[in-house]
């Protein structure tokens, strides 16, 4: 059964809004990003930022996407090769906002959170429409679709109705009666972005976290790459695309560039790590597998990848 829009997002705002009460706290009343000063105990989870550590990174105000603005610096991490032509390498290409640039919601308005470090170069599909898994879904597609990839374009309302691109393309458009998808002739075909775009509308409409997370496969942590997603399905759930990953030479460690959208619904942001780094460090040994990010507590379990 399909939650009203309006009613799921009142139950996610008061979910995550104790999920950020506990994200919160770990800072003790300090600033977002404030610096640890050396010698200073550090709390559980908390990064000690000192000069060295800050120095890890660069972000190049002159660079217009992920691969040219983010610059990895520490020299025990290294980026792995991605295959010519996919997902994850399309993903490192995405064209961002320039340096400074705030996330703004679908009024137009300035998000609240300053909790990015960029924002990619999308415009928003709807009102309050673009959320968590909007976003993640939106991307995926935009792939799909620049690449002509049309048969892969398929999405699963939370029903578990399948609503494939290539119906649409042809000019057949979802009619829905007492709870049930059917699809009906009433449509134009073609494969114009307008239309492309209308069909990702009613998507958005109807999927969300719980059935996202139903049609992708789990990844172990260790084999994550750009492309997979961090993701709790639920009824409220949560949902980041991997932008990027780095290793370490030791296979101790990994960090992850994050993107999301929110509610209300929002622009893509690339998050931001409490010390100001576009990556998140991920402990692979740690017997603690809880990841912080700065609107929603996940699992290092919760990994998943769409499955073709």
């Amino acid at each position: 059964m399909r939650i009203h829009r309006t009613l799921y997002c009142i139950l996610v705002c008061g979910f995550l809004s104790s999920m950020n009460a506990l994200y919160s706290q770990r800072y003790d009343g300090e600033e977002f990003g404030d610096a640890v000063p050396v010698g200073q105990e550090v709390r559980p989870g908390v990064r000690l930022c000192t000069e060295e550590t800050q120095a890890d990174y660069k972000i190049d105000a002159k660079g217009n996407t992920i691969l040219t603005r983010y610059i990895n610096q520490d020299p025990n991490y290294y980026r792995p090769e991605v295959v010519k032509g996919s997902y994850a390498e399309w993903l490192l290409n995405r064209e961002l906002y320039p340096v400074g640039y705030k996330t703004h919601l679908y009024d137009g308005s300035i998000k609240a959170n300053k909790c990015q470090v960029g924002v990619l170069k999308y415009d928003l599909i709807g009102e309050d429409l673009q959320q968590c898994a909007d976003a993640a879904i939106r991307l995926r597609a935009e792939f799909l679709y620049e690449t002509k990839q049309y048969d892969k374009i398929h999405f699963n309302f939370t029903s578990g109705f399948r609503c494939e691109y290539k119906r649409w393309a042809m000019g057949l458009r979802v009619q829905l009666k007492k709870n049930q998808a059917t699809w009906v002739k009433t449509g134009t075909p073609g494969y114009d972005y307008p239309s492309f775009k209308n069909y990702l509308k009613l998507v958005f409409t109807y999927a969300g976290t719980y059935s996202m997370s139903k049609e992708m496969k789990s990844v172990p942590v260790e084999n994550v790459q750009p492309g997979d997603v961090l993701i709790f399905g639920g009824m409220p759930g949560h949902v980041l695309t991997v932008m990027d990953v780095l290793r370490s030479k030791d296979n101790k460690t990994v960090k992850m560039m994050f993107s999301q959208s929110y509610m209300p619904a929002q622009e893509i942001e690339i998050l931001k790590n409490e010390d100001g780094s576009p990556w998140f460090t991920i402990d692979l040994k740690s017997e603690d597998t809880t990841i912080f990010t700065p609107e929603f507590v996940f699992n290092r379990n919760q990994f998943k990848r769409w499955a073709d």
